[in-house]
């Protein structure tokens, strides 16, 4: 940079060196005081000197604009290392928030049906009897209205409402599969299961748990763990 700013001044003041300082600014290219003699005397060797200032002249202002290759390269490989930190950080975070939706949408099923059982000693047969609102824009894929399609590759399982020997539900991500139970428990990424307070096996009655079967899976249930 110093040596960039010593060629710029050289131009200003008309020298061929960086080392040379005039008494007063000049133009580019114009005689140096003490050698008007020899440029005189000598015409061949004004002509190059005038010759070897503009050069240097050009090849300051040329130095002053742009980029090199090399420092082009140098930006692209940041912006390289930036994209591959930040895209799968990205990612798990949409995966996440995602998830987090259904994920509330179950745990106010289960709320609605530990209710429902202290009332009545049992789970509702039926989620119609709940006072909850269970789509989050989910569309039924069967009759009974216990397995839904839901945006974003998502799919809720909700039979276990209806089994009061079992009681739990499950929502899966599986992009593409889910338009039905088998085809998405074929190619799940993650699903997020809710067990009911009275399960029959005291180790799950009232647990939640994660299951992944890739490692964009294994990444969400890391992110929920603590849910």
């Amino acid at each position: 940079m110093e040596k960039k700013n010593q060629l710029k001044s050289c131009c200003k003041n008309g020298l061929s060196s960086p080392n040379t300082r005039p008494s007063s600014p000049r133009p580019c290219g114009r005689q140096e005081r003490g050698i008007g003699a020899a440029h005189t005397l000598y015409p061949a060797f004004a002509a190059r000197r005038v010759g070897m200032t503009e050069r240097v002249c050009r090849v300051a202002r040329m130095a002053s604009v742009g980029f090199t290759l090399i420092e082009l390269l140098v930006v692209v490989l940041i912006i390289g290392i930036l994209a591959a930190v930040a895209l799968p950080q990205y990612q798990r975070a949409i995966d996440k928030s995602r998830f987090m939706t259904y994920i509330q949408v179950l745990h106010g099923i289960k709320r609605a049906q530990e209710t429902y059982y202290l009332a009545n000693g049992f789970y509702a047969p039926s989620l119609k009897e709940l006072d909850v609102d269970y789509t989050a824009g989910c569309t039924a894929t069967s009759e009974r209205n216990n397995m839904w399609t839901c945006p974003h590759g998502f799919y809720i399982d909700l039979a276990r409402a209806y089994d009061v020997a079992l009681g739990g539900l499950s929502v899966s991500l599986c992009p593409g599969h889910n338009t039905s139970y088998e085809s998405c428990r074929d190619n799940t990424h993650a699903s997020y299961h809710i067990y009911f307070d009275h399960y029959p096996d005291a180790t799950k009655s009232g647990k939640t748990y994660c299951s992944s079967s890739t490692p964009r899976g294994e990444a969400i249930c890391k992110s929920l763990q603590n849910m």
